[in-house]
């Protein structure tokens, strides 16, 4: 399977890599699209010692939720007069 854009992001890879060497993650998985339109798809490192990662490989989402939370605060702060100082106790009594 073609490693779509993974010249593009070689300190991406370097990265996934090292945490690899360092045994801080077996595998990684990597998309990024702008306007809908793909400019990367690309796997790195073994799933399990007997299945190496492709980017169809079904991977369990740890700490998904923390993604999301940063995503959802972005859009808040967009919208709203939250910002990333903005205390906790500012918005939730």
């Amino acid at each position: 399977m073609k490693q779509l854009g993974l010249e593009l992001f070689p300190e991406t890879q370097r990265a996934i890599e090292l945490g690899i060497e360092q045994q801080l993650h077996t595998c990684a998985q990597v998309y990024i699209s702008r306007y809908q339109e793909p400019i990367a798809s690309f796997s790195l490192g073994n799933f399990t010692e007997q299945q190496h990662c492709s980017t169809s490989t079904l991977m369990p989402w740890m700490s998904c939720s923390k993604m999301i939370t940063a995503l959802a605060f972005a859009i808040l702060t967009e919208r709203t007069n939250i910002g990333f100082s903005t205390r906790v106790k500012e918005v939730i009594p």
